[in-house]
């Protein structure tokens, strides 16, 4: 029975049976599907989170808005001055739906691809780089969230730069990501081809092809193959601009 205490957790990672171990290569490389019994959602252990951890876990929903929900994207948008605060008792409504619209999601993804073999894939938006991140920081600097939301601006970045969006469709899941606060996290300077080189380590590639999810509109992406290692490098220059802390 899986009983998920964080936003995190509850809103992603308790669904769908993943359980992994961590391997000195990377994180959760190791893993195998398990469905457990039962999942137990209870709200208020939320209250016990710091900022930080609370921020971490809502990058994931709005991973959802960005991949498949604009219903939810127009939500983020019209209260997010609520829910940015992180107040689970004051703003009880609006957590509810949050958490409950964000499980639905990842259920009908996951009902239609347990294994992974296509579809369930569209979940990795953000974490092909996110990943790296975290690696490349030894899992002691960033939260996951912090690295997803991360993963995701240099995700848009990418498509931008190759047309597969608009650039106002760029900025309207960039300005998102600025509304919720994460362009104030500062992302220290990284060395390029050493990142690169984890994120090649990572499960989305696939008989040494790096997969990477792109938006191809607002709620909608693609899993694309032609993202070259210029393409990663120019994101990574947009993101080190993009997250310049206080």
């Amino acid at each position: 029975i899986q009983c998920p205490t964080t936003l995190l957790c509850q809103v992603d990672a308790c669904l769908g049976g993943k359980t992994g171990i961590n391997h000195k290569t990377g994180k959760n490389l190791i893993g195998s599907f398990y469905q457990p019994t039962a999942i137990v959602v209870d709200y208020q252990t939320l209250n016990s989170l710091s900022f930080k951890e609370s921020q971490s876990g809502f990058a994931e929903v709005i991973k959802y808005a960005f991949i498949r929900d604009k219903i939810l994207y127009d939500y983020l948008v019209k209260h997010a001055t609520q829910l940015k605060r992180f107040d689970y008792k004051k703003d009880v409504q609006l957590w509810h739906y949050i958490i409950h619209r964000s499980c639905e999601n990842k259920i009908e993804v996951v009902q239609n691809d347990e294994k992974e073999s296509n579809l369930r894939a569209i979940l990795n938006f953000g974490h092909t780089i996110g990943h790296g991140l975290e690696a490349y920081f030894n899992y002691s600097t960033y939260k996951h969230g912090e690295c997803v939301a991360m993963g995701m601006v240099a995700a848009t970045f990418i498509a931008e730069k190759k047309q597969l969006i608009s650039f106002d469709t760029a900025c309207a899941m960039y300005n998102l990501i600025k509304a919720y606060d994460y362009h104030l996290i500062l992302l220290k300077e990284v060395d390029f081809a050493a990142l690169i080189n984890l994120i090649k380590r990572d499960k989305k590639v696939k008989q040494k092809t790096l997969y990477f999810v792109l938006p191809v509109q607002l709620a909608h992406v693609n899993i694309v193959s032609d993202v070259t290692q210029k393409d990663i490098e120019q994101s990574l220059v947009f993101i080190q601009n993009f997250f310049k802390g206080e």
